[in-house]
């Protein structure tokens, strides 16, 4: 179940700077990207397959 933090508000800082971290390394060494391969591609369709996901329902009212 996903609910949401308490007192959550605002831009998490620690996560924005690992993706200003991700962004800057991408951009240095691009060489470092990799496609995944379709073995693995298969693999994570099979373990996803039956997931339901409704990205406009609201998060659940027992974790406010």
């Amino acid at each position: 179940m996903l609910a949401r933090a308490s007192g959550a508000t605002g831009d998490d800082p620690v996560l924005g700077q690992f993706l200003n971290f991700l962004a800057s390394d991408m951009a240095t060494h691009p060489e470092h990207l990799q496609s995944i391969d379709a073995g693995l591609r298969k693999r994570i369709k099979s373990l996803v397959k039956n997931a339901k996901v409704d990205l406009d329902a609201p998060l659940a009212a027992e974790g406010e």
